[in-house]
């Protein structure tokens, strides 16, 4: 049997809208439905009037664009794949994204000004994934990855809108592009098979009208009844679904746009999940095969949040060498030595020698700068942290991270120095002295001379009274290589670190110099969600779905129940605070993000050999296999579509088209667990050699 008539089977057995592309048939310009979104605003939840009758007599105004007054208010559904509204059910201008507000700022509200969103467009139908036949298919990749094949075998990157939608708009496996090559081929050469597909068609392939959303997209054009590849977008359309292909990335050069409050700013996703993990708990370990540029990566993140006042230059000569700063006046690194056994190198010590004094360290210096400006990220980077075992030598300061409290702006933590007026010393006259004074001298310069600054009086007070905590703007990095010359990390440190693992080398990107993912400044109010941040789950809980997030972990602790690996109260207070991190920066889909959780903070905790790892000892299962069982249970449901609506009955509207219920629609992009991924290769590594840890 040849692969098209298999293809011909399941276009016959397309029999209900779950087997199709499908989203509702009316309004799909993109232009349009901004409006829609903007009517929607203007409504505002009116409790006097509702949101069908405020369309109905809003539509036709001027502000509103193009709208036509045959579009019905039940249009607005198509502005959840848009990704212009979270949720149809019910209408709520409170579900308006931050892509709308975006794309609003950009053009003015003249929405019918697409060229000024362009690139939002096209990300957004880029990352658009509907569920068919109970798997997600990224429509407008797919559509792409098959005028690529067509043209690389006619010459013509084009197809009819009807081989659309027999064969494309019917297929719910990325793995099947070949057969539906292989169909659309056939059914141009076959007049025998062309009307054997033409019979099978049922009204709910009819019934597509996916492509003209599609059809938003920059690469796509429609010329009369055939949807094109433009000549000019070929190369940047195999580039792009290559991307997907290798890396399941949805946007070109591995780049996504996020957007915060209104402000749209480009950043590869593995930024996002950094800054979503420092948003969280403002210490990280990036751990990895030396020369993959974790150190680089803290230097780059000073970068792009330093200001011109800390550069002490203007704006325009900060935007032009902010890259080229070796040393941003917001970054420190540390070397750290394999002798540390004591904190004395990280926190100082006193001493009587020569003089009764407080002898500093450059950790020490940089937080008491970090200080000074509250407002602005500071980055320390510890290079090669376990050199020495990180419990003897950091053990005030993850005493500390973990006293961190928040009462209105008043940030507090534990002090890593006591109080500078508790350093007391005798002098040749037998008198009681204290160092506090030349302790805020060496610490803050100018503290001497005349008129101080109000902060820093402020600031000595605080150094006095309270001693050096941390600050609420201080993000501490470590890099770390697991070797034979390096010491492992308790679950104490792990506990209190956002764990990255970063082994991945792409020498293409090097080649092209593009290897670096932080490449343009963060927006200030990005870096502003980097130093206020929330502590506890309580403050954000209402904003996510908490109870999925709990659910998940008590799953997770039944696995690792009577084990060490076990979690706290602290693992649920992180998970929550970091899915709320990443709606922040714009990632919404709770499996990715709950993922990236369980990657960083549980497997990272698991070590040991079979028999440590074994479930009991009448069974070769294994903590990871259970653990394996936990995520698919419950990560890959997370994915599933939005509830449906009720299914009203077909109308017809003035154009004789009729108005088909709506259905399933997702709008996140794809998940590929890597937490899945990491297990199996510590399946294999506890194969291979009777023990495993996370950092293989």
């Amino acid at each position: 049997m040849r692969i098209s008539d298999i293809k011909k089977a399941e276009i016959a057995s397309a029999d209900n809208m779950d087997s199709v592309w499908y989203i509702t048939k009316q309004n799909q310009s993109f232009a349009d439905l901004c409006y829609m979104s903007h009517i929607l605003e203007d409504w505002n939840n009116d409790e006097f009037e509702n949101y069908e009758s405020f369309f109905n007599r809003s539509k036709t105004k001027q502000e509103y664009g193009s709208l036509s007054e045959n579009t019905p208010h039940r249009a607005t559904i198509n502005c959840v794949p848009a990704g212009l509204l979270t949720t149809n059910d019910p209408y709520n201008s409170d579900n308006l994204t931050p892509l709308y507000y975006s794309i609003k700022e950009r053009c003015n509200a003249n929405f019918a000004n697409t060229q000024s969103y362009q690139d939002l467009i096209n990300n957004q139908l880029q990352s658009f994934v509907l569920r068919v036949n109970n798997n997600n298919m990224n429509p407008l990749l797919f559509l792409l990855k098959i005028l690529l094949q067509i043209g690389d075998a006619t010459g013509e990157y084009k197809i009819t809108i009807n081989e659309f939608k027999l064969f494309v708009a019917t297929t719910s496996l990325w793995k099947d592009y070949f057969k539906v090559t292989d169909s659309i081929l056939r059914y141009r050469e076959d007049s025998v098979y062309k009307n054997e597909c033409d019979s099978a068609r049922t009204q709910s392939v009819q019934d597509v009208r996916i492509q003209k959303f599609l059809a938003n997209h920059e690469f796509i054009e429609t010329e009369g009844k055939e949807l094109v590849l433009q000549d000019q977008f070929i190369m940047r359309a195999r580039k792009l679904v290559a991307n997907f292909e290798v890396n399941g990335t949805t946007a070109e050069q591995s780049r996504l746009t996020y957007y915060v409050n209104g402000k749209d700013a480009t950043l590869n996703k593995d930024v996002v999940s950094y800054l979503s993990a420092i948003r969280t708990k403002p210490f990280l370990l990036l751990a990895g095969i030396s020369g993959t540029g974790k150190s680089r990566i803290v230097r780059k993140l000073a970068q792009a949040t330093t200001t011109a006042e800390l550069e002490n230059c203007d704006e325009q000569t900060l935007n032009s060498n902010r890259w080229d700063l070796h040393k941003p006046a917001n970054f420190e690194i540390i070397q750290v030595k394999p002798n540390w056994h004591n904190s004395m190198d990280v926190v100082g010590y006193q001493t009587n020698i020569p003089t009764p004094r407080y002898v500093f360290t450059p950790f020490v210096e940089f937080i008491a700068k970090a200080w000074q400006h509250p407002t602005v990220p500071f980055f320390l980077c510890l290079d090669e942290m376990n050199l020495a075992p990180v419990e003897e030598y950091f053990a005030e300061f993850l005493s500390a991270i973990e006293s961190r409290s928040k009462k209105g702006n008043t940030y507090e933590t534990d002090p890593i120095i006591k109080p500078f007026k508790d350093f007391n010393y005798e002098n040749e006259q037998g008198k009681n002295c204290s160092l506090a004074e030349d302790m805020v001298n060496i610490l803050l310069p100018g503290y001497n001379a005349g008129n101080m600054p109000q902060h820093i009086i402020e600031l000595s007070k605080r150094f006095k009274e309270k001693g050096l905590t941390l600050p609420e703007n201080l993000v501490v990095i470590g890099t770390v290589n697991m070797d034979e010359t390096t010491f492992s990390f308790s679950r104490k440190v792990l506990d209190r670190a956002m764990s990255f693992e970063m082994n991945e080398v792409d020498y293409d990107s090097f080649l092209e110099d593009t290897a670096d993912i932080i490449t343009e400044p963060l927006t200030a109010k990005a870096s502003t969600l980097l130093v206020d941040r929330p502590i506890k789950a309580q403050d954000v809980k209402d904003k996510v779905d908490a109870d999925f997030i709990v659910s998940y972990q008590k799953a997770v602790n039944e696995k690792l129940d009577n084990t060490p690996f076990k979690l706290g109260y602290r693992a649920a207070n992180e998970a929550i605070l970091y899915v709320a991190a990443s709606q922040n920066f714009c990632q919404k889909n709770i499996a990715s993000v709950i993922d990236e959780f369980t990657t960083m903070k549980i497997l990272s905790r698991i070590e040991g050999d079979t028999t440590k790892l074994r479930v009991d000892d009448n069974s070769d299962k294994t903590i990871l296999d259970e653990l394996e069982t936990v995520i698919n249970d419950f990560l890959k449901p997370a994915n599933k579509p939005a509830v449906p609506q009720e299914e009203q009955p077909a109308e017809e509207n003035a154009n004789g088209e009729d108005n088909a219920p709506v259905e399933d629609v997702v709008v996140a992009a794809p998940v590929e667990l890597k937490s899945l991924d990491k297990i199996k290769r510590m399946k294999e590594q506890l194969k291979r050699n009777s023990f495993v840890s996370y950092w293989d």
